[in-house]
């Protein structure tokens, strides 16, 4: 964890400085992708949140948690650091998806283990890439619809799907 942090104070170090004389520095984009209950996300982190390791790229990979709050996105460490927000403004750094493929929903606590294989295992619960489309959705469009269905909560918490890494610059 003390590892991390000191990473973290070092990107926040470089984005404070001139990137000059820089040029064998990479550079790494995350690419996240999250649900919570069929909204989908993808959250670059890139740009404005300089990852400058692939150690540390696959850190924010793998440990990431996304929670949406009534006017940002918070990406959290599996230590439940704080490490980046995302605001309505930063558009080119996240997308909401539906999936617009019709699926019973299905109690999966009250099933046994081979009924919870034989569904995943099943077509009609299978999505690919052209079962979603893209909405143009702000990070408060999507809280207010979250809220408004789920009124007792004021933080919703996206999870992890997968994530990818791309190396974008020295």
């Amino acid at each position: 964890m003390k590892d991390f942090k000191v990473k973290l104070k070092m990107i926040e170090n470089i984005k404070n400085k001139s990137m000059e004389g820089c040029t064998n520095m990479k550079i790494y984009k995350v690419t996240l992708m999250l649900n919570y209950n069929h909204i989908f996300l993808e959250v670059i982190i890139s740009r404005n949140n300089i990852i400058t390791t692939r150690k540390l790229a696959e850190k924010v990979g793998n440990s990431g948690e996304i929670f949406l709050t009534n006017n940002k996105l918070n990406l959290v460490n599996d230590d439940m650091n704080h490490c980046f927000d995302i605001t309505d403004i930063e558009r080119d750094l996240y997308q909401f998806q539906i999936c617009k493929k019709e699926m019973k929903p299905i109690d999966t606590s009250k099933l046994s283990a081979k009924e919870i294989l034989d569904l995943m295992y099943n077509e009609d619960y299978m999505t690919d890439e052209n079962d979603y489309v893209n909405v143009d959705w702000s990070i408060s469009e999507v809280y207010k619809r979250l809220k408004d269905k789920y009124p007792e909560k004021d933080v919703f918490k996206f999870d992890s799907l997968a994530y990818g890494i791309e190396e974008v610059g020295k």
